[in-house]
């Protein structure tokens, strides 16, 4: 016997969700088409507060959010904000690149980035940038030493100048995305430019630092011989008298 097949289905948001997804707060971010909301309760020892499925298997390109309802009141309606701006840039980024991403790679973090720069504040004027952290960009944490591989503080670094670069711009978030993807490419694509440089840096700090301390040395040599030979007259021209 076949299992059934089961479409979603459109409800009215519940008050908690409305009042987090208001058209005020999604206007900031200018997304052209806001991913729908799947609302979803987890088992009880799921950790997770939303996800985002291959586009091949999300019926309406929606984005999931867990139930809220265990979250303090308080921080129900930054709870909802922090996981759909999370998700809704999974999905941004599956739409812009058609290649396979690293899913919290650099691309995921600059738009996400992008994202709470325009997102602005959050109640009590925290800014939303703060929410970021090293799980949103958990791919970009290769090993140390790895030849033509950008280390985490370079890929923040870019991520945080690009994103603040471009966050003011006339552009939507899916043009940002698509943006984004392309200059991460070409960013990536200069990496063994930009070691070669660092490289070339360091060999020069090297010398300069190794030049001044020979030339301290020698200072140092000519002052004790200079002192030497001066104690050395002067005991001779009192002796001499």
């Amino acid at each position: 016997m076949a299992p059934q097949i089961l479409q979603l289905l459109e409800i009215e948001p519940p008050a908690e969700l409305a009042a987090a997804l208001s058209a005020d707060f999604l206007d900031r971010l200018r997304i052209a088409n806001p991913p729908p909301v799947r609302i979803a309760i987890p088992p009880e020892i799921a950790s997770w507060g939303g996800y985002c499925s291959g586009g091949e298997y999300a019926e309406k390109g929606e984005v999931v959010i867990a139930d809220w309802r265990t979250t303090p009141e308080w921080l129900v309606q930054q709870r909802i904000q922090a996981v759909y701006v999370h998700e809704t840039a999974h999905r941004l980024l599956s739409q812009a690149q058609a290649r396979e991403i690293e899913s919290h790679g650099i691309e995921f973090f600059t738009l996400l980035l992008f994202l709470f720069l325009r997102a602005g504040t959050k109640k009590g004027d925290r800014p939303w940038l703060i929410s970021a952290g090293l799980y949103d960009c958990q791919n970009c944490l290769e090993p140390r030493g790895v030849e033509g591989v950008p280390s985490l503080g370079e890929s923040i670094d870019f991520a945080l100048e690009l994103a603040l670069e471009i966050a003011s711009q006339e552009i939507t978030a899916e043009q940002a995305a698509e943006e984004i993807c392309r200059r991460v490419k070409k960013w990536k694509a200069e990496e063994p430019e930009r070691r070669e440089a660092a490289r070339e840096k360091q060999e020069a700090i090297q010398t300069a630092f190794a030049t001044a301390h020979d030339k301290i040395f020698w200072w140092r040599v000519y002052f004790f011989a200079s002192s030497f030979l001066g104690v050395v007259f002067l005991i001779l021209a009192i002796s001499m008298r």
